[in-house]
């Protein structure tokens, strides 16, 4: 994930063996900001499983 924010797509691709598409995706999903994921998580934690 550290390549993904430090390397183009078309760099990260090759390298990996791995789409262009998919190393795009791996760059954004690297740069996200975890704030959303750890308050979902709380409310998880304080509500208790759902469904």
């Amino acid at each position: 994930m550290a390549l993904a924010c430090d390397l183009p797509p078309a760099v990260l691709g090759p390298m990996l063996g791995i789409h262009p598409i998919t190393a795009a995706q791996w760059r954004r999903r690297a740069a996200t900001d975890w704030t959303a994921y750890l308050q979902a998580r709380q409310l998880a934690l304080t509500t208790g499983p759902q469904g």
